[in-house]
């Protein structure tokens, strides 16, 4: 019986200091979700970097690999940002933090969870994009900010594939009306060059 309690003393002992390392890392990355979404949402994308650290990495969605915050600033700083994905802005609907959070030790931690963002195209249209996120945080003087971050999106349940794939459909479908139409027209001129 002796060990059980000695096991039992030591769960009791360290549980309440785990559960509350746990709360202060939620509500931790809680305060750089918050603040991410709202730069984002106002349209200050270079804000998004006040939560990164200096050497942080940063992997997006059809994106170069960002190696340090000046690449990423650079990044957001750039005009043509979203021109590639014919997007004029980006909101975020919703950004959620899974529950288990991984300690690497006092002064840092790794979070993941979901989103979904907004992107709003530039012929008014808007796509709603679900992905996933893991994020490492670490404490640099006395500041918590982003060492690393990585989000992905499913292959098989993607909204900007599904929007080419109904791009194409109509293309072929443009294409086939035209091709109906200039083959009739060549027939009648066909046949009008026959009788005469």
């Amino acid at each position: 019986m002796q060990p059980l309690k000695v096991v039992l003393l030591i769960i009791l002992t360290c549980l309440p200091t785990y559960l509350f390392a746990q709360t202060q890392e939620l509500k931790i990355a809680e305060n750089l979700k918050e603040g991410l979404k709202q730069a984002i949402n106002n349209k200050e994308y270079y804000e998004i970097s006040n939560f990164f650290h200096p050497n942080a990495f940063v992997i997006l969605e059809d994106t170069p690999i960002f190696h340090s915050l000046d690449e990423f600033k650079q990044f957001l700083k750039s005009p043509g940002a979203f021109e590639r994905l014919k997007v004029n802005h980006v909101t975020v609907n919703q950004i959620n933090i899974d529950s288990k959070i991984n300690r690497l030790d006092g002064k840092a931690f790794i979070i993941s969870g979901t989103a979904g963002y907004v992107l709003h195209q530039v012929r008014g249209k808007q796509l709603e994009v679900p992905i996933k996120w893991i994020a490492t945080i670490t404490n640099e003087q006395d500041k918590w900010l982003i060492a690393s971050y990585q989000e992905t999106m499913n292959v098989f349940d993607n909204p900007i594939i599904e929007q080419m794939r109904y791009d194409f459909y109509m293309i072929c479908f443009l294409a086939l009306i035209i091709g109906f139409i200039i083959g009739f027209t060549w027939k009648k001129l066909m046949r009008v060059g026959k009788n005469t």
